[in-house]
């Protein structure tokens, strides 16, 4: 009895959830950055363009990720005059991350990052890790877009400067503890261990 007991309530203990939500931004003021302004159609980004949002990662402090491991996220292009994009896990058409977060789980480093949206708007590396393509003798550099090809070129002085314009800190507001709902047929089977628990005492 004692035995099934135990099996009882090990089976209606849930793990700890690992999610972190990590509140995300970039800016073409951050780390140096020397930004070329480009404009297909109408106006162009200037140069405080900006990106914020959030990103959750579903990965424990000290541990690598990639997309896979990303719940949920949103995030926002802003430029004068006129120009912004909004990317969701739900409008993506491309989405890639990696990186790791740091042991205490404060902050996050990105080692790639690149995203779009069914519009067309796009952000981030434009090569894998935002390293130069084979041949290229342009700087390291990051791009942002809108749906109108109105959008910035952003060079920095090397790979590294470029992914450490990706801030990442952890929120204030992270989510709560998981609730694991408990099987339909549980409540049926632990009053049956308590009957026969109960048998089994009296017949001692």
């Amino acid at each position: 009895m004692r035995v099934l007991l135990a099996v009882a309530v090990v089976a209606v203990t849930a793990m700890p959830a690992h999610a972190i939500v990590f509140d995300f931004s970039w800016s073409t003021t951050t780390n140096g950055a020397s930004v070329g302004n480009f404009s297909d159609q109408l106006t162009s980004l200037d140069t405080s363009a900006t990106v914020m949002g959030t990103i959750e990662i579903n990965a424990a402090p000290g541990a690598m990720f990639t997309a896979s491991d990303v719940t949920d996220y949103s995030l926002t292009l802003v430029g004068d005059p006129d120009a912004s994009a909004t990317f969701t896990d739900e409008t993506q058409s491309a989405f890639i991350i990696s990186g790791m977060i740091s042991a205490v789980g404060d902050t996050a480093t990105l080692t790639d990052f690149f995203v779009s949206n069914t519009l067309a708007a796009s952000f981030g590396c434009q090569e894998p890790g935002c390293a130069l393509s084979t041949g290229d003798l342009d700087d390291f550099f990051i791009q942002a877009e809108d749906a109108l090809g109105n959008g910035v070129d952003v060079d920095y002085a090397d790979q590294a400067a470029a992914l450490a314009s990706f801030n990442l800190t952890a929120s204030d507001n992270q989510p709560g503890p998981a609730v694991v709902p408990l099987p339909a047929s549980l409540p049926l089977a632990l009053a049956g261990f308590a009957a026969l628990a109960g048998l089994a005492r009296r017949r001692a």
